[in-house]
């Protein structure tokens, strides 16, 4: 089930009215119980939830017993000077499940995740990792934890301050280019299309004025 978006994201108001009305002898099922998000910098819209929409879908979430999946691998490439809250730090219940991953922010071949969020979902969570492929890829995950070694001893054993130290690196990388193509856009697309300025990530969804198809 769709919930409709818009330049900043999943709209909670719309979110709510599809709980609202659903009923489930015309749609032929169960109210969602399962809401999945990629709240910032969102593939392929760039859209990214602002702290306030961020509370209002949390709020909607209680009010209807969903589980939220935060699907956040682009939360580090935020270009603002603050990093918006994100939907677990906002969890008082334990119905947020949120998924970071390396393949966005140190090389797209490091195929290597993790989960944080109620210790009942993250145990069968990793049941049903150990049913289907076992473990992530051991050659990725010894290069990722060799790099937080070396990062703890240039930041005095903090690996963390290493790791957020190379983010904010990889942040001002993105929010280069997409100045750039932005910039492109403005000049060569002006009145011909239009879109929203992605403020984290490494997409921006245009609209075509005047046709409907772009092939």
């Amino acid at each position: 089930v769709g919930v409709p978006c818009d330049g900043a994201g999943l709209q909670p108001a719309a979110l709510e009215a599809v709980l609202a009305g659903w009923d489930e002898a015309s749609e032929g099922a169960r109210r969602p119980r399962v809401l999945y998000t990629i709240p910032t910098g969102s593939n392929p819209t760039g859209a990214s939830l602002d702290a306030e929409r961020k509370r209002d879908l949390y709020a909607v979430a209680r009010r209807y017993g969903l589980i939220i999946l935060e699907d956040d691998p682009y939360y580090w490439l935020q270009f603002g000077a603050a990093r918006t809250p994100s939907l677990l730090s906002m969890d008082v219940d334990g119905r947020v499940l949120r998924f970071d991953s390396t393949s966005k922010l140190l090389a797209s071949g490091a195929r290597v995740g993790w989960a944080t969020g109620p210790a009942a979902l993250i145990e069968r969570l990793e049941l049903h990792t150990q049913a289907s492929n076992l473990h992530t890829c051991g050659v990725a995950q010894a290069l990722v934890a060799a790099l937080f070694d070396v990062w703890a001893e240039r930041h005095g054993g903090d690996a963390s301050a290493g790791f957020a130290s190379h983010m904010d690196g990889v942040a001002d990388f993105y929010k280069e280019r997409r100045d750039v193509f932005i910039d492109a856009a403005e000049r060569h697309l002006a009145g011909l299309a239009d879109w929203s300025v992605p403020t984290a990530g490494m997409f921006c969804w245009m609209r075509l004025r005047g046709g409907d198809d772009s092939h």
